[in-house]
């Protein structure tokens, strides 16, 4: 599937949610015939579940910003990216955010990056977080 398309969609979908008009959505893609080769659908319910992560994260920020990036890694994989510039997740919750129904948020109910982490194990990929708080999230698939 083309990461592309997988991004068009994702957007066209949060896009379609109120809420979301003050916080600035960006893709890129490079190459720009970048594919991956996965369930679609699966893979654009991770995508819209990180870019809902990172919607929540940046719900109070008057310069909320989300780019999600696809592109070849130093490996030669396939390497998505969706990132934001919300407050982060305290170091303290790093080694927690992937158990099911932990979750750092009143509204959140926990399963959400465990069950993203799964497809991305079956799929043979992975998916990583890293985050630098008050800076920068970061959301890593790996294919």
């Amino acid at each position: 599937m083309k990461v592309e398309q997988l991004f068009d969609n994702t957007i066209t979908l949060i896009n379609m949610e109120d809420g979301n008009e003050k916080i600035a959505i960006s893709r890129e893609v490079n190459p720009p015939d970048l594919e991956v080769v996965a369930d679609g659908k699966q893979i654009s319910q991770v995508l819209i579940n990180l870019v809902k992560n990172s919607l929540e994260a940046l719900k109070d920020s008057e310069e909320g910003h989300i780019k999600i990036e696809g592109r070849i890694n130093k490996a030669g994989r396939v390497q998505i990216t969706v990132s934001d510039n919300g407050p982060g997740i305290p170091e303290e919750l790093m080694d927690k955010i992937f158990i099911p129904f932990f979750t750092g948020r009143e509204s959140g109910s926990g399963i959400g990056l465990s069950f993203s982490r799964q497809i991305m194990l079956l799929h043979g990929g992975s998916l990583k977080m890293f985050s630098e708080p008050g800076k920068l999230t970061q959301a890593i698939l790996e294919f």
